[in-house]
């Protein structure tokens, strides 16, 4: 019966992830949609001349230190496909993040069932937070940072002493992981707080502290807490400090609701305006508050052999089949309190740092997936409902459920054309030349969170405009490109939104009604031309309309 149980259970692990891909594969052709994920890519280029300054001694993005997240940029343009590659690579990623979220429970749970366990991966393969990651690819980190959560606690040997076969060569796999995770987001430090929870609960201690005694002895407390102590270093060092976001400009009053609401990784998130639906933040909250207590509850419980949770006597075996590999008993205590240290730490990590946004909260999915899996495996009538009602909130919000909003995909499929149009165009001018763009900047739906940086740091164009000029760049060296105005308007215009008019001094742009400037000149006059002199030889004029592109000799 275990057999057939396992191929079950694999075959629905495998439909969870082909449910969690198949709403964003049309997002594998497009080029990159922001300023963000163009630099990653194009400093991960293995061509690129600063690339391991990028990669080693970069503040990435003026807040973090992530090598690793830079490096899996240069890993994806290996693959074939090229851009396309990179996406392969990110659906990837995520798909072995469910299936490790169900491996792991399994491992820490194995009394628990499979039907919890594969209840916990369908709340990272399905949440409504997921598209917000894998739409964007300067979103890798998240992803990244908990798979090495996940992989260090795959690998943690669970015996309490230093003797058994491979212990010392799992806990260093388990202590590499955890490295490799708080290098690819500074949430991922946490993978170490959590391989501490593990080396202190499977000590075979019988009270706090002779566990945490018998752990200090172990293969993995030692050696985690010196590598921890050692990335700190030396992100200290390229840092010149701790580093983190600091909002620019909100209160206290909006920081604590952006944490309220940002915290609760159970709320759908929405897509069609700026504001965060009040029913939504309060049920998240009740549901989180609720896994939450039961977690707690249930660790208390199992603490220390007071519920033990004995492993199959199987697991002592190294088949290719085996979860565990040479463990003695463990208490039931693990998968729960895992669970909390995960989802309350990061609460915790993040809530000084005063700017919250919710794709942040993808690297608490594990987490909540568990705290639901522990819920539904209660036997009580009230701890189930919790975790049923929770289950059906996060699969009826997800993206397979309730999809995207119209207007994502469309936004996001022009972008890229005029992406691609932008870098043909300077590809095709001599060395030296200069290209200047009027672009369109196709609107979507914004969520609402905190700002890294106030509006006032931004002196430049929009972001949705710069992607273009940026790549442009890269694909042709040695071009000058610039944007002289960009012209905003829904997707769903399928209609130009710039005429041109040729005179002998000048090239005059009229917007159409469907748009309207958001720089340029005419932006701050409100005028519906704009006006772009001519100039010596060499230099051109790329208007795209946002159905097609013209290139004018100015």
């Amino acid at each position: 019966m275990g057999g057939r149980s396992g191929v079950l259970a694999a075959l629905v692990l495998l439909v969870l992830i082909v449910a969690a891909l198949v709403p964003v594969m049309w997002v594998v052709p497009l080029l990159p949609g922001s300023r963000d994920a163009a630099l990653w890519l194009i400093k991960g280029d293995p061509s690129h001349p600063d690339l391991w300054e990028w990669v080693w001694s970069t503040q990435h993005f003026r807040v973090g230190y992530r090598p690793t997240t830079a490096l899996s940029y240069t890993v994806g343009w290996v693959l074939p496909g090229g851009v396309a590659g990179q996406r392969v690579l990110d659906l990837a990623l995520h798909a072995a993040t469910v299936a490790l979220t169900y491996g792991v429970a399994r491992r820490f749970a194995p009394r628990m069932g499979r039907a919890p366990a594969l209840a916990a991966a369908a709340v990272v393969a399905l949440h409504p937070l997921v598209p917000m990651v894998l739409l964007n690819l300067a979103r890798r980190a998240y992803t990244l940072t908990a798979m090495w959560t996940l992989l260090a606690l795959w690998c943690v040997p669970l015996a309490g002493g230093v003797s058994g076969r491979g212990t010392w060569g799992r806990a260093a796999a388990a202590v590499g992981c955890a490295a490799l995770a708080a290098t690819s987001h500074e949430a991922g430090f946490l993978a170490f707080v959590l391989l501490a929870v593990v080396a202190v609960t499977a000590s075979g201690g019988r009270d706090l502290g002779s566990a945490v005694s018998a752990a200090v002895r172990g293969p993995v407390l030692g050696p985690a807490v010196g590598v921890a102590v050692a990335v700190v270093a030396l992100r200290t060092a390229v840092l010149r400090g701790v580093g983190g976001y600091r909002s620019a400009e909100h209160g206290v009053a909006e920081v604590v609701q952006a944490t309220l609401s940002s915290a609760v990784p159970l709320q759908g998130i929405r897509w069609d305006g700026d504001e965060v639906q009040l029913w939504a933040t309060v049920l998240s909250l009740v549901l989180f508050a609720g896994l939450v207590a039961l977690g707690v509850e249930r660790a208390a419980r199992g603490a220390f052999g007071g519920e033990p949770d004995q492993l199959p006597e199987s697991a002592g075996s190294s088949s290719p089949g085996s979860l565990v590999g040479e463990e003695a008993p463990f208490t039931c205590a693990a998968l729960p309190l895992l669970a909390v240290v995960w989802a309350l730490g990061l609460v915790v990590l993040y809530a000084p740092q005063g700017a919250w946004f919710p794709r942040q909260m993808i690297v608490m999915l594990p987490a909540l997936g568990w705290l639901v899996a522990v819920a539904l495996a209660d036997s009580r009538a009230v701890a189930t409902a919790i975790g049923a009602a929770s289950l059906a909130v996060v699969i009826g919000r997800s993206g397979l459920v309730q999809g995207l909003p119209a207007e994502v995909r469309p936004a996001m499929e022009r972008s890229s054309q005029v992406a691609a149009a932008v870098a043909q165009a300077a590809q095709q001018l001599p060395p030296g030349a200069t290209l200047k763009t009027v672009l369109p900047r196709f609107t979507r739906p914004t969520v609402w969170s905190l700002k890294a940086r106030g509006a006032q740091e931004r002196k430049e164009l929009p972001l949705g405009s710069r992607v273009a000029v940026q790549w442009a760049k890269a694909a042709a060296p040695g071009r000058r490109v610039t944007v002289v105005a960009v012209v905003g308007a829904r997707a769903e215009v399928a209609s130009p939104l710039v005429t041109v008019r040729e005179e002998a001094q000048a090239v005059v742009l009229t917007r159409a009604e469907a748009g309207r400037w958001l720089a340029g000149a005419s932006a701050a006059t409100g005028s519906a031309d704009l006006t772009v002199e001519r100039e010596e030889a060499d230099s051109w004029l790329l208007v795209h309309d946002g159905v097609g592109a013209r290139r004018l000799q100015l």
